[in-house]
């Protein structure tokens, strides 16, 4: 099986995600209905993915990248 550049550039955010902690993962790992906060950032807002490349905040639909790192809420 052939790899696609796709998975690699997966893989190595994935590796660089967890200079955030353990419980870091990227966007793309989340599923439908997730909730979670970006890791990083000052703000701890908890966001809601919607599809695959789109959150909800306050009500308002926004775009992530794939790769953004990012920590599942807990509760």
């Amino acid at each position: 099986m052939k790899r696609n550049s796709s998975d690699l550039a997966l893989n190595a955010a994935r590796a660089a995600a967890r200079r955030y902690g353990s419980e870091a993962v990227i966007f793309e790992d989340l599923a439908i209905g997730d909730r979670f906060c970006f890791a990083g950032g000052s703000s701890k807002t908890i966001c809601i993915k919607i599809r695959r490349k789109r959150y909800s905040l306050d009500g308002r639909v926004c775009y992530a990248t794939a790769t953004r790192a990012v920590v599942r809420a807990g509760g």
